[in-house]
């Protein structure tokens, strides 16, 4: 997406809230209806995310299983 595009634009098109893009960008609604279908790898990556303090677990540098490390927020 080009990054001029504002959530209120994608908001209009898609006839969803702002709030709803917004909450999209930042994997929050995704995360939400798309977790049982995730690799033990993505929930463990999740896991992490939510507890940076703990320390790594060792599926989250198994790549190969689709798990990607993504930063929350408005893509690029």
């Amino acid at each position: 997406l080009p990054s001029s595009i504002a959530s209120k634009q994608l908001a209009d098109k898609f006839r969803v809230s702002e709030r709803t893009v917004r909450d999209i960008w930042n994997r929050v609604t995704w995360r939400k209806y798309t977790r049982e279908l995730w690799t033990e790898a993505e929930i463990a990556a999740d896991a992490q995310e939510k507890s940076p303090d703990q320390s790594p677990s060792p599926q989250l540098d198994d790549l190969a299983s689709g798990a990607q490390k993504r930063k929350p927020g408005r893509p690029s």
